[in-house]
């Protein structure tokens, strides 16, 4: 390189110097450039309460931030509802049950100007008197002895109520769990039983194919000689038969009803009879199951209740 030419590369590289690290101080003391996140709404768990309960809703798991602001309010209510929160900006609001059905509940988060997009919790209320025959509160358990047509012992099974769920079709269904080895259609091909409560009816379903499908149902309050069909609920026959005193291994009961639940023998299933014995505020103490599709039916197995706990 020519010394003509290494004075120009010189000069260059001394007058390009100053103006990279002049760049660099400029950047080093910018603040950090953050872009917001859009907020997150989260309005909790569906509920399955009864009628006139005060229900308590939790935003707690929304975006958390000393902005924030929540915006609550119902998307639909029961008919004849006039509840209101008591207070729609609370991360916490309340408001009461005062009809039975569905609310659904929406809630939005807002972070200065930006908002979320809206979440949404459903609560279903019911009214008391299911819990008159099918206790479904979270927790509750009974226990069974499980006996063949010869009245040997077979198995013992348990069935617990463990949470909430909201079915395909948007009702919402406490969740009742199996475990035991019972042999006779449904039992022998589910392990998990859904209750729906709408008004004065219960509705049990079962899951088949990702799907869940109406299996049993009871209108309540029972009375004797009141018997009710349905296609819907699987070729369904209910019949309340009578009330009777009825003794078992925790005890002797009055007033307990004898209900008749028969499918008949057609497809997809074969013919089923079951007898069930409930007790009211405890639930079934009792059931007889019968097959096959054409009378005389033929015992299957029975069960009878010998332990539980039910949740205050």
């Amino acid at each position: 390189m020519t010394s003509r030419k290494m004075k120009s590369y010189l000069k260059c590289v001394f007058l390009f110097f100053p103006f990279i690290i002049l760049v660099f101080l400029s950047c080093s003391e910018e603040e950090p450039i953050y872009f917001a996140a859009r907020p997150l709404a989260i309005a909790g768990a569906d509920q399955l309460v009864e009628i006139f309960d005060t229900v308590s809703l939790d935003a707690s798991s929304s975006t958390n931030n000393e902005n924030v602001e929540y915006i609550w309010s119902f998307d639909s209510k029961p008919s004849g509802s006039t509840t209101v929160f008591s207070d729609s900006t609370l991360p916490n609001p309340t408001f009461i049950a005062d009809a039975s059905g569905f609310y659904n509940i929406k809630l939005a988060v807002k972070i200065n100007e930006s908002y979320s997009d809206p979440d949404y919790a459903v609560i279903q209320s019911i009214i008391k008197k299911s819990e008159e025959y099918f206790p479904q509160k979270v927790g509750n358990k009974w226990k069974y002895k499980v006996y063949d047509e010869t009245g040997i012992i077979k198995d013992m099974l348990t069935i617990k109520v463990v949470g909430t769920k909201t079915l395909p079709n948007g009702e919402l269904a406490s969740v009742w769990v199996y475990d035991g080895t019972s042999h006779i259609f449904p039992y022998s091909i589910i392990d998990t039983l859904y209750l729906v409560t709408i008004e004065d009816t219960l509705v049990y379903y079962f899951s088949l194919q990702n799907s869940q499908v109406p299996f049993l149902g009871y209108i309540v309050p029972l009375s004797v000689g009141t018997k009710w069909t349905s296609w819907s609920w699987w070729w369904t026959e209910v019949s309340v038969l009578e009330k009777i005193a009825l003794s078992i291994d925790i005890g002797t009961f009055q007033e307990v009803c004898k209900v008749e639940h028969l499918i008949p023998g057609s497809m997809p299933v074969s013919g089923f009879l079951s007898y069930n014995w409930i007790i009211p505020h405890l639930g079934l103490a009792k059931m007889g199951l019968y097959e096959p599709d054409q009378p005389p039916y033929y015992s299957e197995e029975h069960w009878e209740l010998f332990w539980y706990e039910l949740v205050e």
